[in-house]
């Protein structure tokens, strides 16, 4: 849970043929080039269809709100 107020920033995903680890880093990386306080993990996706179809990580990019 996040405890502060923040604004989605946007979105990240990140392939799941990586394993566990290097998709958190890749995400992780990916959020930090766009100035993120942090990421807020979603979950995992199925993008495209059929033979084209991809599992995906889902993340949004999050930065707080100063008062």
């Amino acid at each position: 849970d996040v405890k502060k107020e923040y604004k989605v920033i946007g979105h990240i995903y990140a392939p799941t043929t990586l394993k566990a680890d290097k998709v958190k880093e890749s995400i992780l990386t990916k959020a930090k080039n766009v100035g993120a306080d942090g990421v807020i993990i979603l979950g995992i996706a199925t993008a495209g269809s059929g033979k084209d179809s991809e599992t995906i990580q889902q993340a949004d990019v999050i930065k707080y709100l100063g008062k």
